[in-house]
């Protein structure tokens, strides 16, 4: 193993990757923090998502991807937005009375991150997995204010 200093570059598949020594008095910040408010304006052809993370953020989504954002910010009854919803609840309430596999559900789950990524957002630590599958959430502060619409 090679010991990484200040200066060392680690390069794999076309992604350089260069590491720099922080100062002693370096903060920690929570780059990431939860959305304090999250609503989703339903278009025809797709969905807008605004969420506040400190500052404001617009996601434009289309209609399957917005359709999974509806589902999780309003959730089955008996959970709350933000909580886990497990797929056997999740697949009906996004595709309808089309059978649809989890298959499709990992493609449009992983196809969501990427558009919140490309919104400048990380779309995996906010659109989440439970560890195993089997349940999807959409990360949200404790007391976070919600709409759908």
């Amino acid at each position: 193993l090679t010991q990484l200093t200040g200066g060392s570059r680690l390069a794999c598949g076309g992604l350089t990757v260069t590491v720099h020594v922080a100062n002693a008095a370096a903060a920690t910040l929570d780059i990431d923090p939860s959305p304090s408010q999250a609503s989703l304006e339903m278009m025809p052809n797709g969905a807008l998502l605004h969420l506040s993370l400190g500052r404001a953020h617009l996601v434009w989504l289309p209609q399957r991807r917005g359709d999974l954002i509806a589902a999780l910010l309003s959730p089955p009854a008996g959970l709350r937005p933000g909580e886990w919803v497990p797929d056997e609840q999740l697949l009906p309430r996004v595709w309808g009375s089309e059978s649809a596999s989890k298959a499709q559900l990992n493609t449009l789950i992983h196809r969501t991150r990427l558009s919140l990524t490309s919104a400048g957002l990380n779309g995996p630590a906010l659109l989440e997995r439970a560890p195993g599958g089997g349940a999807t959430r959409l990360r949200l502060a404790k007391n976070a204010t919600v709409s759908v619409g």
